[in-house]
């Protein structure tokens, strides 16, 4: 059969409408994609991740959830937040599942009625900043308490007078299982963080910008002052080395400075379901986001103080010591004392995923004590 010229055109004519259409289609269904906020399986994740329930376990309509993530804008960051979640959150599942001999430590929980809030604190992790996190939620907060030695005084002993006391009373005294219901029907959360650099901030704190005769941690001082005749990093480490050894199993410490606990014995977490595990090192991130998804008003209105000040307290110390980094801290310990802190720390380690190695390598050629 023979095409006329002219049934050609018509024949490549209906061919190029088709291609045309088919392309239209196509942008559209692309420019649809792009103005969805948040994508179904982020939605799905998020739910997976902070619990949603459905009312209906045959509905998959996802009006039927009680708190819909729809209503939530989660940028970028709060959706690595979300898989950082389900990552920390499968690493102590696994740490606990392996490790059963540390599945039944203590659990120090601050319970907030009024937000429904449960905050399981470690000293040296951001307990200060939420300490005034707290104090304003609570309505507490005073113009007065404007950013400075003076008005930090004032948090200090508000927090650790009334403010502890009362958020303690409702978990004081209470087994594991009244404190899991609490964690599991409440906004629950926990910050950690690398534990080697905890020591170093401990040292830096207490130790550096701190005068010989304050009260805070003044005992301590005191004590280590007496048996290692210097208030150095390394005399520190020996120090607590020594209290953990003494005054430790493996699922409680009686005697030992709050600074001291490992992470893993101050709350419980192969037991506790607590609904986020906030870490310093993302902590505005994580802080940031989890209030946006909880809607609690956090608003950080005071920075961690953990962070290097310009200037220090003379304690007689060389102008150096108080420079020094973490990393250039930890390998100036000597190479069997910074193995015996490691091996003390192992269980935060690796229950939350972290390295020695981030600040020192273990075969580091530092000099052994004597």
């Amino acid at each position: 059969m023979y095409f006329t010229r002219n049934k050609i055109i018509n024949i490549i004519g209906v061919l190029c409408g088709i291609i045309f259409f088919t392309l239209f289609i196509y942008s559209q269904e692309q420019v649809e994609i792009r103005n969805i906020s948040i994508p179904e399986d982020l939605r799905t994740h998020a739910r997976s991740i902070l619990g949603f329930k459905s009312k209906s376990s045959d509905s998959e309509n996802p009006d039927s959830y009680e708190k819909k993530p729809s209503d939530i804008n989660i940028s970028d960051e709060c959706s690595k937040f979300l898989e950082d979640q389900e990552w920390r959150k499968n690493r102590i599942k696994s740490f606990c599942e392996a490790r059963p001999e540390y599945n039944a430590t203590q659990s120090y929980i601050l319970y907030m009625e009024n937000k429904n809030l449960a905050y399981c604190k470690h000293a040296k992790v951001a307990s200060t900043t939420l300490s005034s996190e707290i104090i304003q939620l609570l309505g507490l907060m005073k113009p007065e308490y404007s950013i400075n030695r003076e008005s930090n005084k004032a948090i200090h002993q508000l927090k650790q007078n009334v403010i502890y006391p009362m958020l303690r009373k409702t978990t004081e005294f209470k087994d594991w299982k009244f404190k899991r219901h609490l964690v599991e029907n409440s906004m629950s959360f926990s910050v950690v963080r690398h534990p080697l650099s905890r020591v170093v901030s401990l040292f830096k704190d207490k130790i550096l910008e701190t005068e010989l005769k304050q009260r805070s941690f003044r005992d301590c001082r005191m004590e280590i002052l007496k048996k290692y005749g210097n208030l150095s990093f390394t005399s520190l480490v020996q120090f607590v080395l020594e209290e953990l050894k003494e005054k430790c199993s493996d699922e409680d410490c009686q005697g030992v400075n709050d600074h001291f606990f490992p992470q893993y014995m101050k709350c419980d977490y192969c037991r506790m379901p607590y609904k986020y595990i906030l870490k310093l090192e993302t902590f505005h991130r994580d802080l940031l986001c989890m209030g946006k998804i909880e809607k609690i008003d956090f608003r950080e209105i005071q920075e961690n103080p953990t962070l290097q000040k310009n200037e220090k307290l003379s304690l007689g110390l060389p102008e150096t010591d108080f420079r020094l980094s973490t990393s250039e801290l930890l390998n100036s310990l000597p190479k069997d004392i910074y193995e015996d802190l490691v091996r003390m720390l192992t269980p935060d380690l690796e229950m939350f995923g972290y390295l020695p190695e981030t600040y020192r390598k273990l075969d580091s050629s530092s000099p052994t004590s004597e």
